[in-house]
C-alpha cells in the first residue's frame, strides 16, 4: 500500500487553511510577518531532537 505524500494541496472540509478565515490585515498577522522566526528556531533548536516524528514549525509554538 502506498502512503500519502507529505505535500498535499487538496483542501480538507474539516481542516481549512488558516488564511481562509483569518483577517490577514489584522495587526497581529502583520506583526507575525515582521518577526524573524529563524532566530527562534535556532535559539530553541537545542531543546528538540532530530529523531522521531517531524515537529511543527516554531512559528506555531511561540505564543
Amino acid at each position: 500500500m502506498i502512503g500519502k505524500s507529505r505535500s498535499q494541496n487538496q483542501q480538507n472540509l474539516f481542516k481549512p487553511f488558516l488564511n481562509e478565515f483569518m483577517n490577514l490585515n489584522h495587526e497581529l498577522a502583520l506583526l507575525a510577518d515582521k518577526i524573524d522566526w529563524k532566530y527562534f528556531e535556532d535559539a530553541f533548536s537545542e531543546y528538540y531532537s532530530n529523531t522521531g516524528k517531524p515537529d511543527y514549525k516554531s512559528v506555531y509554538k511561540q505564543g
